[in-house]
């Protein structure tokens, strides 16, 4: 019986053991899978943080709280390093901050980021704004290899191929800019940055046609970017479509957002001269020297004394000269304006003594000894004159105006305009 039960209890210990054994095993393995779930679900949890951080870093950003940006950007790294995305972002905080040389290497840390699911519009970014740096940092042949590489990565975007452009020009690569820019035209056909970037090399080139149809198209394509109108302006101008540049000019200056831009008020003012509209130039003009930032504007005082020539305004055209002889004395055209005012004044002595002043300060201008050449011989004084005019040619060998003027003392009628000087004359 005793023999029965010890075997019976050591039979039942066995079953324990083996059940406890087995149990155990179970818990283990359990413990293994909850262990995995758990560094899974921390992940989950850290990378959402990092996500919410991001978010946060971005919106502030945007608002302009750059030191809250880089808290926030900072402590999204810190959660997952592993997001091209962020170090982007943080790289623009930094470039925003100043501080270039610590936002090349956070960008460079986002090109250095291994996953496989990287979108290649996120390092077309990072190369992006790479180059963005090299451009502060004036290194243009590196600020070119990023944009291109930032356009290898992503096609689609037109700034990158723009950048790169830029970049060719400024390193002196006019023809391999516009080759580029031509080829994508297509490409981007419904893009005014492509065809204004093409517009400012063809006024480079001094081809004014060409720009001044890619301004067109640019306009038409970018409908409201007055800068792009303005762009068309000056291609209009240097072809001498005055009635056109002008009719853009009043369109433009018609936006508050101009209201502060003079050169524009003065370019306006040359149309309207060259259209024969000198009053509405002349009151343009004057109120733009009426401004003390303009004070000391000569080309702008020239034109207002060009308009009062126009209008016989003498009492402009005094005060002009004055200003003129002041603000730039090494000029011509103020002691030229002073001279006409003098002259109209049947002053012709006076008006000769300005005239001999100016050619004191400018050595090399011929205008001053023709018109004084002119007044001589108004004066009646013709070997003055003839000095006066062999004067202005020594100056100018090219001056129609003069070679005409002493031949014309000589009896000379002058083929192709050209004088003949003899040596008497000299």
């Amino acid at each position: 019986m005793t023999s029965k039960s010890n075997k019976l209890r050591l039979a039942s210990g066995a079953l324990l053991l083996s059940a406890s054994l087995v149990t155990l095993a179970g818990c283990a393995q359990h413990g293994k899978y909850t262990s995995k779930g758990l560094e899974n679900a921390n992940l989950r949890v850290a990378q959402m943080k990092a996500a919410t951080q991001w978010d946060m870093a971005r919106q502030q950003f945007l608002s302009g709280d750059l030191r809250k940006a880089q808290r926030s950007i900072e402590s999204s790294i810190a959660l997952n390093d592993q997001v091209v995305k962020s170090h982007v972002l943080f790289g623009r905080i930094l470039i925003e901050r100043g501080e270039l040389e610590k936002a090349l290497e956070v960008l460079q840390a986002a090109l250095d980021v291994d996953q496989p699911d990287v979108e290649s519009v996120e390092i077309a970014d990072a190369n992006y704004y790479r180059g963005i740096v090299f451009e502060r940092f004036s290194q243009p042949q590196h600020a070119l290899e990023a944009y291109r590489a930032a356009s290898e990565a992503d096609s689609t975007n037109p700034q990158f191929v723009l950048a790169a452009a830029e970049m060719l020009v400024e390193l002196g690569e006019i023809d391999e800019a516009k080759a580029q820019l031509t080829g994508e035209v297509n490409h981007f056909e419904h893009n005014a940055g492509i065809r204004q970037m093409l517009g400012h090399i063809a006024m480079m080139d001094d081809d004014y046609e060409s720009a001044r149809n890619y301004f067109e198209q640019a306009t038409l394509l970018g409908a409201g970017d007055l800068s792009l109108r303005e762009d068309l302006v000056r291609a209009q101008v240097a072809l001498g479509q005055f009635a056109d540049a002008e009719a853009n000019l009043a369109w433009i200056l018609e936006d508050p957002a101009f209201q502060e831009r003079d050169d524009l008020f003065h370019l306006r003012a040359k149309c309207l001269l060259e259209l024969n509209r000198p009053v509405e130039a002349r009151e343009i003009l004057s109120r733009l020297t009426s401004k003390r930032d303009n004070a000391n504007n000569v080309d702008a005082w020239i034109d207002l004394g060009n308009s009062a020539i126009v209008l016989s305004d003498q009492p402009t055209l005094r005060r002009v000269g004055q200003r003129l002889m002041s603000i730039a004395p090494d000029r011509a055209e103020g002691f030229l304006l002073f001279a006409m005012w003098e002259r109209s004044r049947s002053e012709l002595e006076d008006a000769v003594a300005v005239l001999y002043r100016g050619m004191k300060n400018n050595s090399s201008d011929a205008r001053l000894p023709v018109v004084q050449g002119l007044i001589y011989q108004e004066m009646g004084n013709t070997e003055l004159a003839r000095r006066s005019f062999k004067m202005a040619i020594n100056r100018d060998s090219t001056n129609v105006q003069a070679q005409q003027l002493l031949a014309a003392m000589r009896g000379k009628v002058l083929p192709n305009a050209v004088a003949e000087v003899s040596e008497d004359d000299q």
